[in-house]
């Protein structure tokens, strides 16, 4: 079977090279009892698996060269010794990037997925990680009720489109999208129906924020934080709740050159939250979180955005568009 395995560890805050990473031929993995044995059929490229690879993240164990990559994937049971999974079975869990991947009976964060009339790449886009840090984040984070003016940096990303849509779903009085280009807005508006979409590079974006609002922001799911996030605290309501669910633009900055926060006594002015979290902290409710997005699917009330391409040599470049913010929505490798 194929497995990408980590070449070289890249500079701490550098993008992989084609030189980070290597394709090798290995042998397909065997099954221990309590074990299954998972063909991968798509993977989810995410920001954090760069931080896994210069050991800057809390989410995983730092890994060694000559190592697969982590990062979860979506397949189809083939082999099974175990009571949990049968052959037939698909699975999303922690498959790593290869063809082939076991997976223990005792895994929290792998689970069936109870919904073979949707494609089976959903697991690693609105049925996975992402659709679930959507929900967690709005409905045990921020608590969103119809009363709500919510604000989305990233809207495009994986995790933002899927807040934008749920936001969507629960009738909020406003919902605001911020992108990186005047295309990426109208695709935002056109794709997630939401109410407005603003370029940040944009030399009026304060001003077509501010008038955006309105009577001001009463969630900001940020995903992306420094000058962004500063700029919305501009306008927060009291008791405002500020989602942070990721900072890509401040990952590969060093100290010394990451975003000087400016705006913050906004929050104690206004009595707000401000609250990030680990999505691996809920696996209790993965499988119902997973039942709720998957009906929201089939009602048509959310559809996936993914970005998707195939074979694992894609991955470098999959990794590194969205550092370079080119992915419109889950970046997905197809294998």
């Amino acid at each position: 079977m194929k497995q990408i395995q980590l070449k070289n560890v890249p500079e701490q805050f550098a993008l992989p090279t084609e030189n980070t990473f290597e394709l090798c031929s290995v042998p397909v993995p065997n099954i221990a009892q309590g074990e299954c044995l998972v063909k991968v059929l798509a993977l989810s490229v995410a920001p954090v698996q760069l931080r896994f690879l210069t050991n800057t993240s809390v989410a995983s164990n730092a890994i060694s060269i000559g190592d697969y990559i982590p990062g979860r994937g979506v397949g189809i049971v083939i082999k099974s010794k175990s009571s949990r999974f049968s052959v037939g079975d698909f699975i999303q869990g922690p498959c790593g990037w290869r063809e082939y991947a076991t997976i223990q009976e005792n895994n929290p964060l792998a689970i069936t997925m109870n919904c073979k009339d949707l494609p089976i790449r959903f697991g690693v886009s609105t049925l996975g990680i992402t659709g679930m840090s959507a929900l967690i984040g709005l409905n045990k984070i921020a608590k969103i009720t119809k009363k709500d003016t919510v604000v989305i940096s990233g809207v495009l990303g994986g995790v933002g489109s899927q807040v934008a849509q749920i936001a969507r779903i629960k009738k909020c009085k406003k919902v605001i999208g911020i992108c990186g280009s005047t295309l990426k807005c109208e695709l935002a508006k056109k794709r997630l129906n939401i109410d407005e979409a603003i370029n940040y590079n944009d030399p009026d974006f304060l001003i077509k924020l501010e008038q955006a609002v309105g009577n001001g922001v009463d969630i900001f799911f940020d995903n992306v934080g420094g000058e962004i996030l500063d700029n919305v605290l501009l306008y927060i309501n009291r008791k405002a709740r500020i989602v942070a669910c990721g900072g890509i633009s401040q990952y590969l900055l060093d100290d010394k050159n990451k975003y000087q926060y400016k705006n913050i006594w906004k929050m104690q002015l206004h009595d707000a939250l401000y609250q990030s979290f680990m999505i691996y902290d809920y696996v209790k409710h993965f499988y119902h979180m997973h039942s709720i997005l998957a009906e929201y699917v089939r009602e048509y009330k959310i559809t996936p955005l993914e970005d998707i391409s195939y074979g694992l040599e894609s991955i470098t470049h999959a990794i590194n568009d969205l550092y370079l913010r080119k992915n419109i929505g889950a970046r997905i490798v197809v294998l």
